[in-house]
């Protein structure tokens, strides 16, 4: 918590910032997500609710139609990955695994608002996501799962109605329940992996 205490002004998103290293960024944010698994039950709400906000303002829809080749798939090889963008991609992650932690630790101390705000954020990120075909690769799926996970622990700790975003999380969610099945391999009828 002292983390909290300690800095001057947020580091994540303001552009004000921009003359802390990008290491300093990362090292922020992995002490954020430490602190926010370990304690963000015991902060208070102010603190909960002004660091979703500068959570918030640091995601950015990643833009996978930067990272395939035009047949519409991943265009990353083992010895050729666009490093930047697993960069961007984990940061992301990190970001959003800090939200989830402040819902899953520190749910009561959500105001409505940033409660709405998160929601909104989620829906358009995941509408955004799945508008191009999904990337099947391992800094891909691990930002998806942050998603998932980070849209499980907001929307479960409901603070209003969802109703207006239930077509877009409905189709959003629909396009994973397919995900890493159609690329190298096939679900026979038993539930086995078979090769094509």
């Amino acid at each position: 918590m002292e983390a909290l205490h300690t800095r001057s002004r947020p580091l994540i998103g303001d552009p004000a910032s921009q003359h802390h290293s990008a290491v300093s960024q990362w090292e922020y944010l992995k002490k954020m997500v430490k602190i926010t698994h370990e304690k963000g039950g015991q902060l208070p709400a102010e603190d909960v609710n002004s660091l979703l906000l500068e959570f918030l303002s640091g995601l950015r829809h990643p833009d996978f139609s930067s990272m395939r080749g035009s047949d519409g798939k991943s265009s990353r090889s083992i010895d050729s990955r666009m490093k930047t963008s697993d960069d961007e991609l984990e940061f992301q992650r990190l970001l959003l695994t800090a939200v989830g932690n402040l819902f899953s630790r520190a749910g009561n101390s959500v105001q409505k608002e940033t409660w709405i705000a998160v929601v909104k954020m989620l829906r358009s990120m995941l509408e955004s996501v799945v508008s191009a075909r999904l990337t099947e690769d391992a800094a891909s799926s691990r930002f998806y799962a942050a998603v998932l996970r980070c849209a499980h622990l907001v929307l479960s700790d409901s603070k209003g109605l969802v109703d207006e975003h239930i077509p877009g999380l409905v189709g959003a969610f629909r396009a994973f329940f397919t995900y890493g099945l159609s690329n190298s391999s096939l679900v026979n009828r038993g539930g086995q992996v078979t090769d094509r």
